[in-house]
């Protein structure tokens, strides 16, 4: 087994950036959205990490002697100069196998031989051979290798490992870190009522609000909201001091809406966590480890998450009663589940990643059911995957996410995670950027200012590169980028080698996205009998900066999903979410406290 394996060894670095959360005020009614739109914007993306030092390299290159021709880097430069102005143009990716993806990836369309090969594909066994198996000697044939890990076949082989592996998961009989199932057994009749306070803990931000359900036809209303980032002495105090400091921030919202709220009445709340926790009903879960720097998950795992809100209201004379809890992938597809009821997967895109997923009863452990049902199991469930965690065995590591990942404070604890998500893609590309340069293949082998520093290329500047190079704006994208790295002459190949590797950064972070949710989307279609063709078309809602901002990120997922299903004979269609992590607590407040 030919194992790629990092060519260098770093020290211990922290990433530090978050993405900055949406606080748009569009909100879902009971009768479907408009189709959600790109937003061409990403200034604010991702913020930049805290005091990181540079990596230490020895005077050869950190990828030892080996060097690809430059030769061959010109001429490949040489023949897209032509097409780079239109690198990620719309007419481009209206098609995954022109300009751009010939540019990025082997076609997506798999030869006979692919085909034969693609019935060879084993189910998932952790002592698979997922590795890549061409030798490579130098930084240019990894980057190749990485380039062709998002192929068609490719990710056709990490959807059925995603499917073998998780079903397997979500039918064991003891708790796993991934596959939860949570107490939600349906989706919203779209017909809920009421006022009730909503919040969203997230990766940076806790989020407070009142929101207005107000039925069919109606468009539901935010009459409050709002976002204040979550301070690291909070992540890292204790956890009384963490859920009193949540408790001041509701306070604000209760005085300002209801002033004259009767202490015996109490108000209703939601909540959305976006991290994994354990539930034994609606309005009752068991909180456990907790990711992106909260380090008060060593003092409150294993706590009760409802009642500690509520001792912490106690505290300040609030009558607030918890009615319901949902994760963040359960709130952003009950939220579009409002709106339609085709809606059975969800996917949360942003600083991390998440999906949600409704699954029949006969899927799931007997001793994992138990846990959550009383008496006779509901038909459906819905499971919180926590698919950050799914690791190299299921989706193929590059020798940089191997680097970034042994980097990172808890190595191995989301691998996925790291390989697409606003908190990583920036730091894959500076790895990338790096090797080439010290390869000399790259700005004539002189490293760009602060390169050698871990996270100080931010996705944001990816972002606005791509956004720049669609719009034939070459002098801004060149200005953005010495802005951030200055270099002493940077030629328009380097530019262009440079955006070819954030589009193939992007570009493989949409891809392998896409297979998953096929992986996920196979566990519903491969365990249910199907009736229609309308009944093998699913919504997949999602929110998250990530999906939401970067350029043409949604359409290309979309795409990577439409190819992957076209063998499949489903339908799997995107569609937003926003503010999902708002409306889905209230939403799911509000079907509790009916029954």
């Amino acid at each position: 087994m030919n194992t790629i394996v990092p060519l260098s060894t770093r020290g211990p670095s922290s990433p530090e950036g978050s993405i900055t959360a949406s606080t748009t005020s569009t909100t879902p009614s009971s009768s479907p959205p408009s189709s959600s739109k790109s937003a061409p914007s990403s200034a604010g993306f991702l913020s930049p990490p805290a005091s990181p030092q540079p990596e230490k390299h020895a005077a050869s290159g950190i990828m030892g002697s080996s060097t690809v021709s430059t030769s061959t880097t010109t001429a490949r430069t040489s023949s897209r100069t032509a097409t780079k102005s239109n690198l990620i143009s719309g007419t481009v990716l209206d098609g995954l196998n022109d300009n751009l993806h010939r540019l990025v990836t082997p076609a997506l369309s798999p030869t006979s031989s692919d085909r034969n090969n693609d019935e060879n594909v084993h189910e998932i066994d952790h002592e698979i051979d997922i590795s890549l198996p061409t030798p490579v000697s130098s930084t240019g044939d990894h980057f190749k290798l990485f380039a062709s890990s998002y192929d068609l076949l490719s990710l056709d082989a990490v959807a059925k490992r995603t499917t073998s592996h998780l079903t397997r998961v979500l039918g064991t009989n003891h708790h796993t870190p991934t596959m939860i199932p949570t107490c939600m057994t349906c989706l919203p009749s779209g017909k809920e009522i009421g006022t009730f306070l909503s919040v969203d803990l997230g990766g940076s931000t806790f989020r407070v609000a009142f929101v207005c359900l107000k039925g069919p036809g109606k468009q539901s209303e935010i009459v409050y909201m709002s976002v204040v980032p979550v301070p690291d002495s909070v992540k890292q105090g204790s956890g009384n001091d963490f859920f009193l400091w949540m408790a001041h921030e509701v306070k604000k919202g209760v005085d300002k809406v209801l002033p004259n709220q009767p202490k015996s009445v109490p108000i209703n709340m939601g909540i959305s966590w976006s991290f994994p926790f354990v539930q034994t009903a609606m309005h009752t879960a068991i909180i456990e480890k907790m990711g992106k720097g909260y380090n008060v998950a060593d003092e409150i795992s294993g706590w009760n998450l409802g009642k500690s809100f509520e001792n912490a209201f106690e505290k300040l004379d609030l009558n607030i009663k918890v009615t319901a809890i949902v994760n963040d992938g359960g709130a952003c597809m009950i939220s579009r589940a409002y709106a339609d009821n085709a809606t059975k997967i969800s996917l949360i895109l942003g600083t991390g990643i998440n999906a949600g997923i409704m699954v029949p009863s006969h899927l799931i452990g007997e001793a994992k059911l138990e846990s959550i049902a009383s008496g006779k199991p509901a038909p459906t469930y819905m499971i919180n995957t926590e698919i950050s965690m799914l690791d190299d065995t299921i989706v193929p590591a590059s020798i940089w996410d191997v680097e970034l990942d042994a980097a990172i404070e808890r190595p191995g604890f989301q691998p996925l995670e790291t390989k697409v998500s606003g908190r990583y893609l920036g730091e894959i590309s500076r790895l990338i950027i790096r090797d080439l340069v010290l390869n000399n293949t790259l700005c004539g082998g002189i490293l760009p200012e602060k390169l050698d520093v871990p996270y100080s290329l931010e996705s944001s500047l990816m972002s606005d590169i791509e956004e720049h190079f669609r719009n034939s704006r070459l002098d801004l994208a060149r200005d953005a980028f010495l802005r951030a790295h200055p270099h002493p002459y940077l030629s328009d190949s380097d530019l262009d080698q440079i955006c070819d590797v954030f589009v193939n950064v992007s570009n493989r972070s949409a891809a392998f996205t896409a297979a998953v949710l096929v992986g996920l989307a196979d566990i519903i279609y491969q365990n249910t009998a199907h009736s229609s063709a309308e009944s093998q078309s699913c919504i997949i809602s999602y929110t998250g900066t990530v999906i939401e901002k970067y350029p043409l990120f949604r359409k290309r997922c979309q795409q990577f999903l439409d190819s992957l299903c076209a063998s499949r004979g489903i339908q799997l269609r995107l569609e937003s979410s926003e503010n999902g992590s708002i409306f889905g607590p209230v939403i799911a407040a509000a079907m509790n406290h009916c029954n």
